[in-house]
């Protein structure tokens, strides 16, 4: 699916809906940050929010390695930002996300990943504009 056939689809649901969707729900990583999209959707009101895992970004199904092989916590340039503000790769990219806008839904059992996960909030988080 192209970038043009998923804005072809919301201006069609949007011509026909009683109710304007709040969010948008795709594929967000570094690997594929699709800015175009993202200003479309926020022109119009809705919401971004990340539905894949980072463990091993995707592209519509397929591998995409415009950054570098391997999964997004195993990245160079996020390495060593992660390292450079003491901060966990997963951090990192969560802080991304939400600076970029888009809502992060990030999964763990485990109550140190909680806690890791809301510390990207912290004074000495970094700011991850080179990413994506």
């Amino acid at each position: 699916m192209c970038l043009t056939s998923i804005v072809v689809h919301l201006e069609h649901l949007l011509s026909h809906c009683r109710i304007k969707p709040m969010v948008n729900q795709l594929e967000f990583n570094p690997y594929h940050s699709i800015p175009l999209l993202r200003k479309y959707c926020a022109r119009e009101g809705i919401s971004w929010s990340r539905v894949t895992s980072h463990s091993e970004a995707r592209w519509w199904g397929q591998r995409h390695t415009s950054l570098a092989d391997g999964p997004t916590f195993e990245h160079p340039v996020i390495c060593d930002i992660a390292k450079q503000h003491g901060k966990t790769a997963a951090q990192v990219v969560l802080r991304w996300e939400t600076q970029s806008g888009v809502i992060p839904l990030p999964k763990t059992t485990r109550p140190e990943r909680l806690a890791e996960n809301i510390q990207i909030f912290d004074s000495s988080s970094p700011q991850t504009r080179c990413i994506g």
